[in-house]
């Protein structure tokens, strides 16, 4: 019985040894396991968090399509781009057809259509959406399958991304109407300017290429003055002083405008109707210089507008004093026709001139509606 008793002794205590090994192993392994954990949930963490602030960096809405159960979830952002209510982050997607413009139902379908039979995995779409607003808003999608049926391989669930593509699509559209812009009005300054080529007397080679490069000049200014205001159009006193300043002998930009006078008030011009505005006054211009008020050193020009909003209307007046009696000419000269042909056939206004004792003066009418004339705000 002694020697029964010892034997089992040292095999109950060789068991306990073994399983206080075996509990020892267990507790490391568990230890390890947790470590491994920790780690593992702090990468996953951190990836979410990349991922998170990849999507918000790029304002990329989420969202997951149930295709067996007919659902379809989204993200905050994604209900904030197509302003779908909060309480709506899972619903049917076949609800989603009335976010989207009806004509890019058909494309968003296919495009469907496509996965479900297999022909293809991913899909990129561009589409409309309808904006809180009432109008309509560009979204870009990216989709793919994400999970199959392990026996029939049709797709289950698919996921993507979305973005709110409006300001580009604007900014396409912007663009392409600013080239389409550009297009026109290189061909109108091209007209523009063998009309020039082609009226200029041609008797004095010398007088020919001066009066051309002046009216060239003319058209360079005008082009240089939209431009540096975006070619939304132009002051209309910035018009008035910058064309009739060289002529009077002062330096463009210069404040002395003692020789002539700006009197109105302050009018943005639309951009299309600059250019024949500034070749009408070179015009008038370049004949106060050679004939009119700027011959003289006491020469004047006075020029004055208003608003005539009953009659829809721009009255500006063009007055020269302190020169020699203006006399009427035998027939219209090349300047003349030029006036004629900006005011009246491109802005179709009128021009009434007057040949006084005192001097030349003017009276010139534009239809409010043809040049978009807009009152400058807190002027």
């Amino acid at each position: 019985v002694l020697a029964f008793g010892v034997l089992a002794m040292f095999a109950l205590g060789a068991l306990g040894w073994r399983v206080a090994r075996q509990h020892a192993f267990l507790l490391g392994a568990k230890a390890e396991l947790e470590v491994r954990v920790a780690e593992r949930s702090a990468q996953l963490s951190d990836e979410g968090q990349r991922l998170t602030l990849a999507l918000d960096s790029a304002k990329l809405g989420t969202w997951e399509m149930d295709l067996v159960r007919g659902k379809i979830w989204r993200s905050d952002r994604m209900r904030h781009i197509l302003g779908v209510p909060h309480e709506a982050e899972i619903t049917d997607y076949s609800d989603s057809y009335s976010y989207i413009h009806p004509d890019d139902v058909t494309s968003l379908k296919a495009g469907y259509q496509r996965l479900l039979c297999g022909d293809r995995s991913h899909f990129q779409v561009e589409l409309r959406f309808r904006l809180l607003s009432g109008g309509w808003g560009w979204l870009e999608a990216f989709g793919r399958v994400a999970r199959r049926d392990p026996t029939t391989g049709a797709p289950q669930i698919l996921t993507g991304v979305a973005r709110d593509i409006t300001l580009r699509k604007q900014a396409e559209a912007k663009r392409e109407e600013m080239i389409r812009e550009l297009d026109h009005r290189a061909k109108n300054i091209l007209a523009v300017i063998q009309s020039i080529l082609r009226l200029s007397a041609k008797e004095d080679p010398a007088q020919y290429a001066s009066r051309v490069e002046g009216r060239i000049a003319a058209l360079s200014r005008a082009q240089a003055l939209l431009s540096a205001e975006g070619w939304s159009g132009a002051d209309l006193a910035a018009v008035l002083s910058g064309e009739v300043a060289p002529f009077a002998g002062i330096p463009t930009g210069e404040a002395n405008t003692a020789r002539f006078t700006l009197e109105g008030p302050a009018l943005r011009v639309a951009s299309q109707a600059v250019q024949p505005l500034i070749l009408a006054l070179h015009e008038l211009a370049s004949n106060a210089r050679d004939h009119g008020a700027f011959q003289s050193p006491q020469g004047q020009v006075a020029i004055s507008w208003q608003r005539d909003v009953a009659a829809g209307l721009l009255r500006l007046r063009w007055v020269e004093s302190g020169s020699a009696p203006a006399k009427a000419p035998a027939r219209w000269h090349v300047g003349g026709k030029l006036i004629r042909a900006s005011l009246q056939i491109q802005l179709r206004g009128s021009f009434t001139p007057e040949w006084r004792e005192a001097g030349f003066a003017a009276d010139i009418a534009l239809p409010l509606d043809c040049l978009t004339i807009t009152a400058v705000t807190g002027a």
